[in-house]
């Protein structure tokens, strides 16, 4: 158990170390494109180790010093064993390696969530098989032949997983999109030697500049048709015959570290090695919406964006409402998002979370339970949660093993609460074994 005191201050500097969630996605894209591909800097932590293994029997692994070289085998298993293990992007993941013709073996899952992947493969044309035990679920996608090259109707959630099968497939994907795409699929297919290309379906932009006067003076309405685009990607080939990734640095550690700062504000401090991509960090925008001004410098590049260091800034923390689309972005990085919430000045909301009740155990209610514990004032909301901001908290205990998310973000938390914290941290541990140490070197506890 990791025990947590009172913070007075935090202060100092902090490398953020190499991305888990970038790591799994490189390697999942290196098995389904057949592609041998050198991964730097190597996360080297016991969930890596984990994860290696699972999918050792995919390919051969290499490692040397901080470099790992990943060579997929032709003829592998045809399983693979997700059973247990916190997938980032988790329906992306699944979708390719169902494309890949891979059985895929997770944890005992609700039929609500059978059902949601089943309609799912229908829309892309194809066929989910499922067969449940009382601790597994096998999964296996059928009627690939069937595979529909072009979606017009489709969430940014959706095209996650359409995007997974086409690459596990190795066929191109069309989808017809009204939102905004920022993802980390453009820089991990531009990795794999895939162009990802997104056109604006608009017609071409008058460029008499009379014309445009005229327009905004006469404040035509605009259309109630939303703006589209077409999002493309052709994975049936690579341009690259070997591919070379460059990883950043964790996207969850620099939020779980951000957020101990903001409700414990005393003293400078600076976070290296931070991907500065509005996907990466859906934290740093909701603490930009509270008020947060950080000052940002970029001092290097990586394969999924340019890297940099934060330096903080004190201001007051100021409750919010925020749309969790895709939830995807979100998940891992919500329960550092409620700890904000349940200390900011006021109530804060969190909506579009309905997908986490498909979970067993339901999503939400692990996050409320959470915050029990915390002693907040909380409201559930079919898609959602309320909490109600709170100046400190009494000390608390979390007992349960939930995922390295969720734990190191309530840890944090005890670092405003009077009296000791304790939390599990076997999962703290497995993604970043530092992370006690950390707290000690950056941290003045009260005394």
């Amino acid at each position: 158990m990791l025990e947590i005191k009172a913070a007075r201050e935090i202060r100092g500097a902090v490398e953020t170390p190499p991305s888990l969630n970038q790591y799994i996605l490189s390697t999942v894209a290196a098995l389904a494109s057949q592609l041998k591909t050198t991964i730097s800097p190597f996360p080297d932590t016991p969930a890596v180790a984990e994860w290696n293994k699972r999918i050792g029997s995919h390919c051969s692994l290499n490692q040397t010093k901080d470099t790992i070289v990943i060579t997929p085998q032709e003829n592998s298993e045809s399983m693979l064993d997700f059973a247990g293990y916190h997938l980032p992007y988790r329906d992306f993941i699944l979708f390719v390696a169902l494309g890949m013709g891979k059985t895929v073996k997770v944890t005992a899952v609700s039929e609500k969530r059978i059902e949601y992947w089943t309609n799912l493969a229908t829309k892309w044309g194809c066929t989910i098989k499922a067969d449940q035990s009382e601790s597994f679920t096998y999964i296996s996608l059928f009627e690939t032949e069937n595979f529909r090259e072009r979606i017009e109707d489709i969430t940014f959630d959706e095209l996650y997983s359409y995007i997974g099968c086409g690459l596990g497939l190795r066929k191109k994907v069309e989808a017809e999109i009204d939102f905004q795409f920022s993802s980390i699929i453009r820089p991990l297919t531009a990795a794999f030697g895939y162009e990802c290309a997104v056109t604006s379906n608009q017609p071409a932009a008058r460029k008499s500049s009379l014309e445009r006067r005229l327009k905004m003076l006469k404040k035509k309405k605009q259309s109630e048709n939303p703006v589209t685009s077409t999002l493309s990607v052709d994975f049936s080939h690579s341009s690259v015959e070997e591919a070379q990734v460059t990883l950043s640095g964790d996207e969850l550690f620099a939020a779980i570290v951000l957020a101990a700062k903001s409700i414990v504000q005393r003293g400078p401090f600076i976070i290296n090695n931070v991907l500065l991509v509005p996907w990466a960090l859906p934290l740093l925008d909701f603490l930009r919406k509270m008020g947060f001004r950080p000052g940002i410098q970029e001092t290097g590049l990586s394969s999924f964006g340019p890297v940099g260091m934060i330096q903080f800034q004190n201001y007051s923390l100021i409750s919010r409402k925020i749309v969790c689309r895709p939830l995807c972005h979100y998940y891992d990085q919500l329960p550092a998002m409620i700890v904000l919430g349940a200390f900011a000045d006021g109530q804060s909301i969190f909506r579009e979370l309905e997908d986490m009740r498909y979970d067993i155990p339901d999503g939400i209610e692990q996050i409320n339970e959470c915050i029990r514990l915390l002693g907040a004032r909380f409201g559930e909301m079919p898609d959602g949660i309320v909490i109600d901001g709170a100046n400190q908290f009494d000390g608390f205990d979390l007992p349960t093993e939930i995922f390295a998310g969720h734990n190191a973000a309530f840890a944090v938390a005890g670092l405003k609460c009077m009296g000791t914290t304790t939390i599990a941290d076997t999962a703290i541990k497995n993604r970043w074994p530092g992370f006690e140490e950390l707290l000690q070197s950056i941290c003045q506890f009260r005394t």
